[in-house]
């Protein structure tokens, strides 16, 4: 598949962005959102939180095959998707993270998957093609979910 790639400069500027969820970029209210909502799931369900941050460049495989999305699905599209490579991308929503999060985990835990992502569902001078997402995945559904 040949597709068009960004230049060395305009993935410098995506990754300069500042990701509002990840302490390690300075303090934000985002932050404690996200561990209040995680740690809120692990007490009700009695279960381990993990909060997983992974590569905002991922491979395209991981993005789209190994979620199931069909080889031409239009979320590949590069009006959408911001190719680094042909094999390569800016992640375009947190689920890329989930496998790799789940690996080598046992029993019930909750896993908080926040991040920035980079894609564009709307194309003009009101949106952004950078927004905050954020899975809360668990790996096996509590039995005591429903107390």
């Amino acid at each position: 598949m040949s597709v068009p790639v960004l230049s060395p400069l305009e993935v410098e500027s995506a990754l300069a962005l500042r990701d509002l969820t990840d302490p390690r970029e300075g303090p934000h209210a985002m932050q404690r959102l996200v561990d209040d909502a995680a740690h809120a799931l692990g007490r009700a369900w009695r279960c381990d939180v993990v909060i997983h941050r992974g590569p905002r460049v991922v491979k395209v495989h991981e993005n789209y095959d190994a979620l199931g999305y069909e080889a031409d699905a239009v979320t590949r599209d590069s009006r959408y998707t911001r190719y680094v490579t042909a094999t390569e991308m800016l992640r375009s929503h947190t689920t890329a993270l989930i496998p790799g999060a789940l690996r080598g985990l046992t029993g019930d835990t909750v896993v908080a998957c926040p991040g920035i992502v980079y894609r564009r569902d709307s194309i003009d001078r009101l949106h952004t093609s950078s927004i905050f997402g954020g899975r809360v995945p668990t790996l096996s559904p509590p039995v005591n979910s429903r107390a």
